[in-house]
């Protein structure tokens, strides 16, 4: 019976896209952040408008329209979790580096990075202390 209602409504499982540099590629529009715990209220991402958008190894992050930040990614696709570290080469935090901790998982990227100079994070936890900040991504059309 319970295999019967699990093939009915899903395991429950979700699924993880293997992370790579191509699985990456395409415009990314922000639903969710927070640090430290502190979300902002549903919503409220995602009507800020914010975007990630990757082009080989080049993303640029756009609020609302209006360009940001510009950078490199390097990714280390062998560390688990996955390593995504931003270095960032346009912007009002030019020449800073934010390691982080990337993963696909229902189709939803989730970044969760340090600030610059201080350690990557281990884990995609919500509640946390390590002034590390967790966003949630859903991908769409350009």
């Amino acid at each position: 019976m319970l295999k019967r209602l699990l093939s009915l409504f899903g395991s429950g499982k979700s699924t993880e896209t293997p992370v790579t540099l191509d699985a990456l590629q395409g415009k990314w529009r922000m639903f969710s952040v927070g640090k430290n715990g502190n979300f902002a209220p549903p919503g409220v991402a995602y009507k800020a408008k914010i975007y990630m958008v990757i082009k080989g190894n080049a993303y640029q992050t756009i609020t609302d329209g209006t360009p940001g930040d510009q950078g490199k990614i390097q990714l280390d696709e062998s560390a688990k979790p996955v390593h995504f570290d931003q270095h960032i080469t346009k912007g009002e935090s030019a020449g800073d580096i934010h390691l982080g901790i990337v993963r696909i998982c229902d189709g939803v990227l989730e970044n969760c990075q340090g600030d610059a100079g201080n350690p990557r994070p281990k884990n995609f936890d919500k509640q946390r202390n390590d002034n590390a900040s967790l966003a949630s991504f859903k991908r769409v059309g350009d």
